[in-house]
């Protein structure tokens, strides 16, 4: 497995999300409380529709 950078730590502040497309998968990244940074699938697999569209609570 290999990593892309898609953005620094400082791009993405707590309780932010930003959407990228790495090698044709989408992908959503968000800063948890605490600046804890996780990455999702950035499609929602049971409705098909980009999470970016949702909101996020800053909690998970």
């Amino acid at each position: 497995m290999s990593f892309t950078k898609v953005c620094t730590v400082d791009d993405l502040w707590e309780g932010e999300m930003e959407s990228f497309t790495v090698n044709g998968h989408d992908l959503l990244l968000v800063c948890a409380e605490g600046g804890v940074i996780k990455a999702f699938q950035g499609i929602c697999p049971h409705q098909d529709i980009p999470l970016s569209e949702g909101r996020f609570d800053g909690q998970k």
